[in-house]
């Protein structure tokens, strides 16, 4: 089992601390071998321990869960979602994968299950080099990407850095890192129809 207790919540990447669940219910924010945990995003933190101080935003926003080490607070998982279609969902198919799809179906506290899945670009084919990088890092997208691209690269502390936005029908693109200090970073490519982040090392 995992416990919840003491992890941090938020809709906004730069501020990785904005919700902290509580440790006062262990039984509750437990979340057993092969199971789930629903958290409510309804800004109503009053109505219980598992309901959050934040809302998520139907029109495509940020949600991130973070854990305080020695040396700060670090991100476990993050993702920036696009608009949302009516009555779909938005999540990983399948489960723990890195892909992340607009489901036809709601699953609350159960597996995210295959049953419409609408029209998307697979950013997941995107090439990335080189990796590590100097000053330029290149984004392949394999073949040209259907609609605009937004890029966004963030500090592992989620702290956005840079972004650009790449036009409809473009197959590469090459992003000036020149200003950016050493270290691992976090590139986020985006759109209406597709998600994905990847990590770099900037040298």
């Amino acid at each position: 089992p995992v416990n919840l207790a003491g992890l941090y919540l938020t809709n906004n990447l730069q501020i990785p601390d904005s919700f902290v669940i509580s440790d006062k219910a262990p039984s509750l924010t437990e979340i057993p071998a092969h199971s789930f945990k629903v958290l409510w995003a309804d800004n109503e933190p009053e109505q219980g321990f598992l309901h959050l101080g934040f809302n998520l935003a139907k029109d495509g926003g940020q949600v991130g869960i973070a854990q305080r080490t020695e040396k700060g607070i670090f991100y476990i998982d993050s993702i920036s979602y696009p608009k949302l279609k009516d009555n779909y969902s938005y999540g990983r198919y399948t489960d723990a994968t890195k892909r992340w799809f607009m489901l036809g179906r709601m699953t609350p506290g159960e597996s995210n299950v295959y049953t419409e899945i609408a029209a998307i670009e697979d950013f997941n084919m995107v090439l990335l080099y080189p990796n590590p990088a100097r000053d330029y890092i290149t984004i392949d997208f394999t073949e040209p990407s259907g609609m605009d691209v937004e890029i966004t690269i963030f500090s592992v502390t989620g702290q956005e850095l840079l972004r650009i936005s790449i036009p409809a029908g473009t197959t590469t693109a090459d992003c000036n890192i020149s200003e950016l200090p050493k270290g691992l970073f976090l590139i986020n490519l985006r759109n209406d129809l597709s998600n994905v982040t990847i990590k770099f090392l900037k040298e």
